[in-house]
């Protein structure tokens, strides 16, 4: 049985697009599944939505113990849409180990670009 069934959504180009998914991973695209699918959970985008590959956001700051420009992964990631994210140097050398060890647990693809400070980013026009 399929995890997930998404039906009637639309490719980039309008044109009909449904996706099943399986453990996580995506088993099957196609324009329209004609057969009968059996899926633990459907969405029906209803002609209403596009479906597209993962989005990537290059620039977020997302090391959420910062006091300076920071939200959690998850919430720039997949709750907005996107699949992986990069976050841009909010960590430092000194922080950037434990800024690794808190994206272990997130769903959202997480790379980061260590800031020039050791501290990352803590004072606006640092």
């Amino acid at each position: 049985m399929i995890d997930l069934y998404v039906k009637n959504g639309k490719g980039v180009d309008g044109a009909p697009l449904e996706v099943l998914v399986e453990d996580g991973k995506i088993v099957d695209v196609q324009p329209r599944f004609y057969q009968a699918i059996t899926a633990k959970k459907a969405i029906d985008l209803e002609n209403k939505s596009f479906v597209s590959a993962g989005w990537v956001d290059d620039h977020v700051h997302v090391y959420e113990k910062m006091t300076l420009y920071y939200d959690t992964p998850d919430l720039d990631g997949v709750d907005a849409g996107v699949t992986t994210i990069i976050d841009a140097g909010s960590t430092g050398a000194d922080n950037l180990p434990d800024f690794y060890q808190i994206t272990w647990d997130t769903k959202t693809n997480v790379f980061a670009m260590c800031n020039i400070s050791k501290t990352g980013i803590v004072a606006q026009d640092e």
